[in-house]
């Protein structure tokens, strides 16, 4: 049941994102389940051998990497009132980074 509602989370979260339909809310529900996956399945901390600390450590800031990047996500869709808006303008008149 664990497996199937974190792989829902993924799957809405991204398909959010991607669609840019409720994207804060997709980029939050990242976030959450990668937060709650690197404390859950990631705890360096209990391991005693060298090598699997080590992996696991690898594991658990790739999570909190990647849920810091969720939020990076949702704080720049939450500031722009829920759309997804990046900055550019591409236009056939000009191709700009920035407005």
């Amino acid at each position: 049941l664990g497996v199937l509602i974190s792989g829902l989370m993924l799957v809405i979260g991204g398909i959010y994102i991607v669609l840019g339909y409720y994207a804060d809310l997709g980029a939050l529900l990242l976030a959450i389940f990668l937060v709650l996956a690197a404390v859950i399945f990631h705890n360096f901390w209990k391991e005693t051998d060298a090598t699997a600390k080590q992996t696991e450590m690898m594991a658990f800031m790739k999570d909190i990497a990647l849920a810091g990047g969720a939020l990076v996500i949702f704080a720049m869709v939450a500031k722009q009132g829920g759309e997804i808006d990046f900055g550019w303008v591409i236009s056939k008149a000009h191709i700009a980074l920035w407005k």
